[in-house]
């Protein structure tokens, strides 16, 4: 369900926001075909049919978003996958109802399911700023196409708004680090180099702390 919402949702709105811009000069019929195919090539695809530096600014971080959040589940690609987006949604819709738990087709999803995806969002947002910052330190392009092509890396997507060949050594360092990372998942690798601890069989009192 959240891949099909991403996908119609990416291609309208690439379609309406370039339908003036870099699809000024295409059929209605080759419109639609470029605005749903680089709404699904975001998914980690990989493969543009236009070039994206012709592309609204709005667009190009339209196209950052879905590359952040990813393919799904089980796949061979990167981003924070869908599961993981769809489920924080549904746990901030029913905190927002004041529900305990994220219900949904007649199921309830386990609080350690939330924590999971909270924790995948949390790690991949600290890597994705650290890279990030020293991309920005170290190389003299854009702040856009910078942060486009580290959530690219990220996501393991492969689309490039044409930088990637002028990275310093320090850039291309840091951006195969993060597609490592962002392709194993940042939850995977904090486990494997954790060290694994006893569970304990006791639990301390419940405080509540002062969120807002």
């Amino acid at each position: 369900t959240t891949t099909l919402l991403l996908i119609v949702l990416g291609a309208i709105i690439i379609f309406a926001s370039e339908y003036h811009n870099s699809l000024a000069n295409y059929s209605l019929a080759n419109k639609s075909l470029v605005a749903y195919f680089q709404s699904v090539t975001t998914r980690t695809a990989g493969f543009n049919t236009i070039d994206l530096n012709y592309f609204r600014s709005s667009t190009l971080f339209l196209l950052i978003i879905l590359m952040y959040i990813g393919a799904s589940p089980g796949s061979t690609g990167g981003g924070i996958k869908t599961s993981t987006f769809s489920l924080i949604l549904l746990r901030t819709w029913n905190t927002l109802r004041s529900k305990d738990k994220a219900n949904f087709a007649k199921r309830t999803i386990s609080n350690e399911n939330t924590l999971k995806a909270l924790s995948i969002i949390f790690l991949s947002a600290i890597t994705i700023s650290v890279v990030f910052f020293i991309i920005l330190t170290f190389e003299n392009h854009s702040f856009l196409a910078n942060l486009f092509e580290t959530v690219s890396a990220f996501g393991t997507v492969g689309l490039s708004l044409g930088i990637t060949k002028d990275l310093s050594n320090v850039g291309r360092i840091a951006i195969m680090i993060l597609m490592f990372i962002g392709r194993l998942g940042p939850l995977t690798i904090a486990f494997a180099l954790s060290r694994q601890k006893p569970k304990t069989n006791y639990s301390y009192p419940e405080e509540n702390v002062l969120i807002a």
